[in-house]
C-alpha cells in the first residue's frame, strides 16, 4: 500500500499546497497504518475503525479519507483491486468540530436613488438651461 499510496500521489497534476497537504496526510495518518499492508489484505471494517479512530480531528479525518478512498478508486481502474473497502457514508464530508458563533451584522442602507426628469447619457440629470 505506502508504495502504490506515493505513486498514485505522484504521479498526479496537484497545486503545491494539495501537493503538501496530500503528503502531509500520508506520513501521519494513512501509512503508518497501511504502509506495509498489501492493497487487497485491507477490508472496509478495518478502514471503519481506521476512520473513527480520528474523530477528534474532522477535518484531516475526512482529508484522510478521501486521499485513502481515491487511492484505492485508481487502484480499482487499474485492475489491481475489484472493490474498494472505503465505504463509509459521509467518510468524505467535512465536520465542524464545533459551532462558530456569528455576531449580528446591521443590515446596510439602500444605495441613494437617483433623481427623476431629463437625465443626460451617463443617467444624472442634466442641468436646467443647457
Amino acid at each position: 500500500m505506502g508504495e502504490y499510496a506515493a505513486l498514485v500521489v505522484a504521479r498526479r497534476r496537484l497545486r503545491p499546497a494539495t501537493a503538501a497537504l496530500y503528503a502531509k496526510l500520508l506520513r501521519l495518518t494513512i501509512l503508518p497504518t497501511w504502509a506495509n499492508r498489501p492493497l487487497d489484505d485491507i477490508t472496509a471494517a478495518e478502514i471503519s475503525t481506521w476512520y473513527a479512530g480520528m474523530q477528534n480531528t474532522p477535518t484531516q479525518q475526512a482529508n484522510a479519507y478521501g486521499l485513502l478512498k481515491s487511492i484505492f478508486k485508481e487502484a480499482i481502474e487499474e485492475g489491481i483491486l475489484e472493490a474498494n473497502p472505503c465505504r463509509v457514508k459521509a467518510g468524505g464530508q467535512k465536520q465542524r468540530a464545533r459551532e462558530i458563533a456569528c455576531s449580528r451584522v446591521r443590515s446596510r442602507s439602500p444605495p441613494p436613488r437617483r433623481p427623476r426628469g431629463r437625465r443626460g447619457s451617463d443617467g444624472w440629470p442634466r442641468p436646467r438651461g443647457l
